[in-house]
């Protein structure tokens, strides 16, 4: 009989606050395979973090506490966050450290707050990450402590913060968009999009990522509301130029499954600027043909743009147009939601995106 998962969560919370550095890591290894399941479970996902919220505030070793840490790196904080918060200025550096990486890709307003009312107690190495990566991260309001900082008595905290500076100064004119247009994505947070799966998507020096070591499904963020006719304009890249992604759009989600079902502006080796139809026709419905694929750069960032208006979808890419389709079925729908993809691949897949923005048509 299978062992109820209540049961195995605090077997393995149990075998976890027993670890110690040098010692067989069965304990970790078994909370290792609970997090891989979490991925594709909210319930448990939620539970596990509550799980490890109370091990960092117990009196757990240090060893313990680190390995608490990297599980909620994998899981994303979330109801762990103001444990996670309150080890920042933890006396072991080493603990800091750790807890600084837990929350370090976290896309969360409540975190940037956090991180800049903790940046007077911070100190060594710690300091100049927080640092970084508000500068990674745009904060636009941590302008003021940064002034502060860059006078720092320490000079690579001082030089951390006037690149962190310099990195404000640059989102905040890549975040200027055309008139009419809204952005879908602030530079600094997901906030407007749903995650399907738990830190595959994160927020870098204004850039949203879309990042696994490899994932056995279609993987969508998704924004939380829906769109008819509109405009939008996307700049993305495919690191390295392999991979697979597109910007679903007027697209629901399938059933009990990761997959949405709609229109797809594809990217990936010989299928940038073309048109399919995902989880629901399966077929490309307009392709720019082999001679615009073999002129073009996999690897460098490009820009969508991409209008719907009633049955006629158009699709530029980089200012060229690859798409003019007219859908012939009626029956089709005309709205639905916009989505990122990264796409089931064995190979670590790396996709980036900025400056979305929208213009909805009357």
């Amino acid at each position: 009989m299978a062992t109820p998962l209540k049961q195995q969560v605090s077997e393995a919370v149990a075998s976890l606050r027993g670890y110690e550095f040098g010692k067989p890591i069965a304990g970790v290894a078994g909370f290792e395979r609970l997090v891989t399941e979490a991925c594709q479970n909210p319930d448990l996902t939620r539970q596990l973090r509550q799980e490890l919220a109370a091990v960092l505030r117990s009196n757990a070793t240090l060893a313990v506490k680190q390995a608490a840490c990297k599980q909620l790196w994998i899981l994303g904080p979330g109801e762990a966050l103001p444990a996670i918060l309150g080890l920042l200025d933890a006396t072991d550096a080493r603990l800091a450290e750790a807890a600084f990486l837990a929350v370090a890709r976290t896309p969360s307003l409540e975190f940037d707050l956090a991180l800049r009312n903790a940046l007077p107690r911070l100190q060594g190495r710690v300091l100049v990450a927080a640092v970084d990566l508000i500068g990674d991260r745009c904060d636009q309001d941590a302008g003021a402590i940064l002034e502060r900082t860059s006078r720092h008595s320490d000079p690579s905290v001082a030089l951390a913060a006037k690149v962190a500076l310099d990195k404000l100064a640059w989102a905040k004119q890549g975040l200027a968009v055309e008139a009419g247009f809204v952005p879908l994505f602030d530079g600094r947070t997901l906030d407007g999009w749903e995650i399907d799966t738990p830190g595959v998507w994160s927020v870098r020096s204004g850039v949203l990522m879309g990042r696994t070591p490899g994932l056995s499904y279609n993987d969508f963020l998704r924004t939380k509301r829906s769109f008819g006719d509109f405009t939008l304009r996307v700049k993305m890249r495919l690191l390295r130029g392999s991979g697979n992604s597109g910007v679903q759009f007027r697209s629901k989600p399938v059933p009990n499954s990761h997959e949405l079902e709609g229109y797809q502006a594809d990217a990936a080796q010989n299928l940038w600027g073309t048109l399919y139809d995902e989880s629901r026709r399966k077929t490309t419905l307009a392709n720019p043909g082999q001679d615009f694929h073999d002129r073009f750069d996999l690897a460098a960032w490009h820009e969508y743009e991409i209008t719907a208006q009633g049955a006629q979808i158009l699709l530029k890419l980089d200012g060229v147009v690859t798409v003019d389709y007219r859908e012939p079925d009626p029956a089709i729908a005309r709205t639905g939601i916009i989505a990122l993809q990264v796409h089931a691949d064995r190979r670590p897949v790396e996709v980036w995106f900025r400056n979305i923005r929208i213009r909805e048509h009357a």
